[in-house]
């Protein structure tokens, strides 16, 4: 059982991806000893095991149940096929057989991909009866990689979605891979609907028809849902110790992503709403001592923002870089900033910046100056060009002297 030791604890619900918890390893990279991975995987494989033996080794919890997740609880055909990474409990789509997908070396086509090895029977739950048999304790933050089955996952979490959950990572699709599968519409309207704003599409593929040739049709990605602060706060029957300590969690599942501006947000409610208890359970966490920064740095230079609506915007060449980020099978993530403030640290962040102005000035004046050479460099040519035709024309008119006179 991987049930919180602290009720800050990180609990992360993973569905699928093929021993991959993609976009969630950050969560143990950063917060090892805060982080409870669930992982249900349909079809247990090495890969799944290794996984979960790599994170017990760090310190982080983690509990493997193999178990289809869906939409009702029952059974469901599940298409495996020889790679293994495609299998679903839909076919794939006809239309998309032979689209070319990237990156891909040896199996280029869609249809090359999803080869049928055999459909078996599997037993489905949902999410939300897990959490309801208190075996597992609910989850701050979903991931989902189900192949095309990703809404009947999101539809059978729906109270969690409501109540429990702050982030959630998709597979998402813009054109039918699979037949009958559910595609980036559905899923927003349904979280969207729960109090969820989309942040972020990463890892996206564009597809191809005939060759792999200019850009592609966007066809997969994988977006990033964070849950709005003021929705969860308006969920009925959470208790005030629940719901500061969602708002703290939510802050950090922020931050991990990024995402300052609502860490800077969802802090500055939580002390409007509930006043210094707030930073002061923060403060029991020492590793979350960050998101503290983070709001004061913001909060500290709004009024430098206004005067120059950019400030933030280089705000990264100003503060240290936290936490290791892992380069994924997908675009990485960035690297995430925080911010020690001190005053002595503002002079030498300033000395920095004009530094930097200065080499900037003298990058213009050497691509002037280039500039300058290149026109020079042009006007040469012209010239020899036209001395060229001189030496041309005086040679024919010299031949034709000598014809003249017959020499």
């Amino acid at each position: 059982m991987s049930t919180p030791g602290n009720p800050l604890d990180l609990v992360c619900f993973h569905v699928g991806g093929y021993g991959d918890y993609s976009h969630a390893n950050i969560l143990a990279q950063t917060f090892p000893k805060r982080t409870i991975y669930v992982a249900f995987e349909a079809r247990l494989d090495d890969a799944d095991v290794n996984e979960q033996k790599s994170y017990l080794d760090k310190g982080v919890r983690t509990t493997l149940i193999q178990k289809c997740v869906s939409d009702h609880k029952g059974r469901e055909k599940f298409y495996i096929n020889t790679h293994a990474d495609s299998s679903s409990i839909y076919p794939p789509a006809r239309r998309a057989l032979f689209e070319h997908r990237p990156g891909e070396e040896g199996d280029l086509t869609w249809q090359a991909n999803t080869v049928l090895d055999r459909i078996v029977e599997l037993p489905t739950v949902t999410l939300d009866e897990v959490i309801a048999e208190g075996s597992v304790s609910a989850p701050d933050m979903l991931s989902v990689d189900a192949q095309g089955a990703e809404l009947k996952i999101l539809r059978g979490a729906e109270r969690a979605i409501r109540s429990e959950i702050l982030l959630i990572i998709t597979e998402v699709e813009f054109h039918r891979i699979y037949e009958g599968q559910p595609l980036f519409s559905d899923q927003f309207n349904l979280l969207y609907e729960n109090g969820f704003r989309l942040a972020e599409i990463f890892a996206q593929q564009y597809w191809h028809p005939l060759a792999r040739a200019g850009f592609g049709l966007l066809t997969v990605g994988e977006a990033l849902f964070l849950r709005d602060a003021e929705d969860y706060l308006a969920v009925p029957g959470v208790s005030r110790d629940r719901q500061i300590d969602k708002l703290i969690k939510l802050a950090v599942l922020a931050f991990l992503f990024g995402r300052l501006s609502i860490v800077a947000n969802t802090l500055n409610i939580g002390a409007e709403r509930f006043g210094p208890e707030v930073v002061e359970r923060i403060k029991s966490v020492p590793e979350y001592g960050v998101i503290l920064d983070v709001r004061d740095y913001i909060n500290d230079n709004l009024h430098n923002y206004k005067r120059n609506p950019r400030f933030f915007d280089t705000s990264d060449k100003l503060i240290a870089q936290y936490g290791p980020v892992e380069e994924l099978g997908r675009p990485s993530l960035r690297k995430i900033p925080i911010y020690p403030y001190t005053p002595s640290n503002m002079k030498e962040f300033e000395a920095e910046l004009d530094l930097l102005r200065k080499k900037a000035a003298h990058m213009s004046e050497v691509e002037a100056e280039l500039d300058r050479l290149r026109k020079k460099d042009i006007k040469m040519r012209e010239m020899e060009a036209e001395l060229d035709y001189w030496r041309k024309r005086d040679t024919r008119r010299l031949f034709g002297v000598r014809r003249l006179w017959g020499r």
